[in-house]
């Protein structure tokens, strides 16, 4: 087996305050205990390391074994509810991070415990991106709302299901959307310029839901969904990795166009 690395990032009041002392606890997908660590002043882990497929196995074009191994988190805090994410994903040799924000027990109530479910990467999912719904297609009509120049937003709203679906909504900053989508879609220990390639591509599907307010023109109170039916797979809660949020940092207000548009290209 190959190891890779994780380390978890405990915040609150939307990430502006860090929580130390918290235990982190680690297990494999079937409830066995693996490791325990918590987290310091900074609310920061110490690296956890964990058993991976080699890395071999993925530039095996005859391996059946997924390139990555998954685990549960399950985060408790005294004066927090407990966190409990099902399915990091870790790959061989290479280091991710998992920034949570905690929520404070409301005062006269139990503790609750928040689940969040890490699916599968996107290129192991069956679903796959389309947009061929008879009552949404992308070229349907074009949107009323358009910006005279393209601009780099700092946050981004995402609706964490398909447009029409009573799902929440979760707004993030546009550069850790990036790298959320990017370590959702691609797998992570692929050569630098295939992961360039590909949150370039990223970057610029966003930016053109946001310069053309494709959803909000339509009456909706977002800028995207987490959808591959329509946009592209963004999880609530899921780890980072290193080499994802290297690049997201260098080029996350770079886009592609195509002359003579000015809108970021729709990089499907």
């Amino acid at each position: 087996m190959g190891e890779g690395f994780l380390t978890i990032r405990l915040t609150t009041a939307d990430s502006a305050l860090p929580v130390s002392g918290a235990a982190v606890n680690i297990y494999d997908m079937n409830g066995k205990l693996i490791d325990s660590v918590f987290t310091n002043q900074s609310g920061i882990s110490n690296r956890v390391k964990l058993q991976a497929p080699p890395i071999e196995t993925q530039f095996d074009p005859n391996s059946q074994v997924k390139p990555y191994s998954r685990y549960i988190v399950e985060i408790k805090a005294i004066g927090f509810n407990r966190v409990v994410i099902k399915g990091v994903q870790i790959y061989d040799q290479m280091p991710s991070e998992l920034p949570i924000d905690l929520h404070p027990v409301k005062p006269g109530y139990p503790e609750k415990t928040e689940e969040f479910e890490i699916g599968e990467n996107a290129l192991e999912m069956k679903e796959q991106s389309s947009n061929s719904d008879n009552d949404f297609e992308q070229f349907d009509f074009p949107s009323l709302l358009i910006h005279r120049e393209v601009f780099i937003p700092t946050h981004i709203t995402v609706h964490l299901g398909i447009p029409s679906s009573n799902a929440r909504n979760l707004t993030v900053p546009f550069v850790d959307y990036v790298k959320n989508v990017a370590s959702s879609e691609v797998y992570p220990d692929w050569p630098y310029h295939s992961l360039r390639a590909n949150i370039h591509a990223q970057i610029s599907l966003a930016l053109n839901r946001v310069f053309t307010e494709w959803y909000r023109g339509k009456g909706y109170n977002f800028d995207i969904t987490n959808s591959t039916r329509y946009d592209q797979y963004f999880v609530e809660n899921r780890n980072i990795y290193e080499s994802v949020s290297v690049i997201a940092d260098e080029i996350f207000n770079t886009y592609i166009q195509r002359p003579p548009g000015i809108e970021p290209f729709f990089a499907e």
